[in-house]
């Protein structure tokens, strides 16, 4: 992460030059990723958590979503009317949004699942611990775990 507001901002303006270029070679395939890539920047604009980790969830889906219909898009003719048609084809929208969905069904889910997962373990910690606590008192006597009969 970038240590002061203006090297973020030079760091914004690098990689915004870095996605525009290509952009500008294959205008074509740009639409594609630009349309395809529209719930990452709804998830940008959303996600105020430090790290957005929303944003890297749905990102890292969505462009494995819209990368693979891109390189479908680059074999065959390449021209704005192929990417009109492959924007209209219900299909494409679906590979590229429902990845997407993947990203957000795992940012919503992964928490639901450690917690319950961590919560069995520290119950089976627990259960371990008390069964070594009862052997313990019961080898050298209620004095090991603080209950002396006075």
């Amino acid at each position: 992460m970038p240590a002061s507001p203006l090297a973020a901002r030079l760091w914004l303006g690098l990689v915004a030059a870095l996605a525009i270029m290509p952009l500008v070679a294959m205008w074509s395939a740009g639409l594609l990723v630009l349309i395809g890539l529209l719930p990452s920047f709804a998830a940008w604009l959303i996600d105020r958590e430090p790290g957005r980790p929303l944003t890297l969830a749905v990102a890292a889906a969505n462009a494995a979503g819209a990368l693979a219909v891109v390189l479908d898009f680059q074999t065959g003719p390449g021209t704005f009317s192929a990417a009109l048609s492959a924007l209209g084809d219900g299909f494409t929208l679906l590979q590229m949004y429902g990845a997407a969905a993947v990203g957000w069904a795992l940012h919503l889910g992964l928490p639901i699942v450690a917690n319950a997962y961590l919560t069995q373990a520290d119950e089976a910690r627990r259960r371990t611990l008390v069964k070594r606590q009862d052997a313990l008192v019961e080898a050298w006597g209620p004095e090991v775990a603080g209950k002396a009969e006075e």
